[in-house]
C-alpha cells in the first residue's frame, strides 16, 4: 500500500514539473509579446484570465479581469466575455493603432441573408483614422460605418439599415399628459393645467419629459387619482413648476424612434407603429438625402368633419376641417412648447380656434387681441405656434 501511495505522489511531481516547463519553455517563447505580472485561467467564478496592474500586485479591483461566462441561461452575461475592471474614471478597455494611415476601428461581421455564400460581411464598424481625408482638413476623423463589404466593393451590396434602439418599459399604450409643479424632498405634486387628474391613475408610472430625471426611476403613483394632488413612491429631486410630465402604463418592448434605411432617408417613427422587430404603416417625418436639395415628407394630413382637439401628436401637420357645418378647434397646456400645426378649412362650415389656456394671441394691422380667433374663409389656411404654456400666436396664411 505504501508503494503505491509512494507511486502516486512521485508521478503527481514528475507531471507538475513537466507542465511547468512546458507552460515555461512557452512563455519564454512568447516573453516579447506577454509581458504580465500574473495570469490566472479559471481563477474565478467564470473562465478567463486575469491580468494585474504592474503597480498593484495584488488583486485589489485595479486591474483588468478577462471572464468569459459560458452559460447561455445566464441572465446578466449568456455566453459573453466580459471585461472586467475597478479603477475608477480610467477606461477598461482601448483600441490603439501606431501606424499614422491606420485605423483604430473595431468591426461587426455577420452573415448577411442575401449574400450567406460568401461567409461574414462587415455590416459595422467604429473607428478613428489619422489621415482619413474630410473636405480640405486631413486627417482625424472618427466614423460610425454601416456597411456591407466583403473587400470586392461590391455595387450591389446596399448598406445595411441603422436605427437608434431603445428598449424597456416605454408609453407604447395610450398615457396622460400633464403639467404639474413639484417641490424637491417631496413625493406629491401639483396639477396646474386642470382642475383634476384623470382617474385611474394609481399604479401606473411617472415621468418628467422636459424636466428630465426630476424623478427617481421606477417612481409610479401611489394615490390621488381624479384629485388635484398626486402622491408618488418616491421624493422629487429638485423643485420644478410648470413642468411636462407623462403617466403611462409601461410596455416593455425594443422600440425604433429613428432609421437610416441604408437608401438616403432618415426615418422618424413613433413608438406605435416602430417596435419588436415591425414597422406598421409609415414613418411620422422622413429626410431624403438623395438628391442636391434636401427633401423631407411630413407626416400626412388629418381631415376631420366634426370639431377637434389639437394633442401633441398633431405637431408639425396639418388638419384639414371639412364639411357644411360649424366646427370648433380646441386646444390646451398639454401641447409642447415650440409646437406649430396648420389649420385649413376645406369644408363651407365655419371654423372658430378657441383656447382657454394657453391664450390666443392674434393681431389685426398693428393691434393685437386676446382671444377665439375665426379662420377667414373656405380653403384659407393659419399657423399657430406655442410660444409659452401662457400664449398660443395665430400667424394667417391664405
Amino acid at each position: 500500500m505504501k508503494k503505491i501511495i509512494y507511486f502516486i505522489v512521485f508521478f503527481s511531481f514528475f507531471m507538475g514539473n513537466l507542465q511547468n516547463n512546458v507552460l515555461g519553455q512557452e512563455c519564454k517563447k512568447t516573453k516579447n509579446i506577454i509581458n504580465l505580472q500574473s495570469i490566472e485561467v479559471n481563477g474565478y467564478s467564470g473562465y478567463g484570465i486575469h491580468v494585474i496592474d504592474t503597480y498593484s500586485p495584488q488583486w485589489s479591483g485595479s486591474g483588468v479581469f478577462i471572464d468569459y461566462r459560458g452559460d447561455p441561461n445566464s441572465v446578466l452575461y449568456p455566453g459573453e466575455l466580459v471585461f472586467w475592471g475597478h479603477k475608477g474614471s480610467a477606461n477598461i478597455a482601448s483600441f490603439a493603432n501606431t501606424d499614422p494611415s491606420g485605423y483604430a476601428a473595431i468591426t461587426f461581421r455577420g452573415i448577411d441573408p442575401w449574400n450567406s455564400k460568401l461567409g461574414t460581411y462587415e455590416h459595422m464598424a467604429l473607428g478613428y483614422g489619422a489621415q482619413v481625408p474630410y473636405g480640405r482638413r486631413s486627417g482625424r476623423l472618427n466614423w460610425i460605418e454601416n456597411s456591407s463589404f466583403d473587400r470586392n466593393n461590391s455595387p450591389t451590396a446596399e448598406p445595411t439599415a441603422f436605427t437608434i434602439q431603445q428598449t424597456g418599459g416605454n408609453p407604447l399604450n395610450g398615457f396622460f399628459k400633464e403639467v404639474i409643479s413639484a417641490s424637491q424632498g417631496s413625493n406629491s405634486i401639483e396639477l396646474i393645467n386642470h382642475d383634476n387628474f384623470p382617474t385611474g391613475l394609481d399604479g401606473l408610472s411617472i415621468r418628467s419629459v422636459i424636466d428630465y430625471g426630476l424623478f427617481p426611476p421606477g417612481t409610479t403613483v401611489v394615490s390621488g387619482s381624479g384629485k388635484k394632488h398626486l402622491i408618488l413612491s418616491n421624493n422629487s429631486i429638485a423643485s420644478s413648476t410648470k413642468t411636462s410630465i407623462i403617466i403611462f402604463n409601461p410596455t416593455y418592448k425594443q422600440f425604433y424612434p429613428i432609421v437610416l434605411d441604408g437608401g438616403g432617408t432618415i426615418d422618424f417613427w413613433s413608438y406605435k407603429n416602430a417596435h419588436s422587430g415591425k414597422f406598421v404603416g409609415s414613418p411620422i417625418f422622413t429626410v431624403n438625402f438623395n438628391d442636391e436639395t434636401v427633401r423631407i415628407k411630413s407626416k400626412p394630413v388629418t381631415k376631420s368633419k366634426e370639431n377637434y382637439t389639437v394633442s401633441d401628436t398633431d405637431c408639425g401637420t396639418t388638419i384639414l376641417l371639412d364639411g357644411p357645418t360649424d366646427k370648433t378647434v380646441n386646444f390646451t397646456k398639454n401641447l409642447p412648447i415650440g409646437c406649430r400645426f396648420t389649420l385649413t378649412q376645406v369644408g363651407t362650415g365655419p371654423v372658430m380656434v378657441t383656447s382657454d389656456d394657453p391664450k390666443i394671441l392674434h393681431w389685426y394691422g398693428n393691434r393685437r387681441k386676446f382671444g377665439p380667433y375665426n379662420i377667414p374663409g373656405q380653403y384659407a389656411s393659419i399657423i399657430i405656434e406655442i410660444k409659452s404654456m401662457d400664449i398660443a400666436t395665430i400667424e394667417r396664411g391664405q
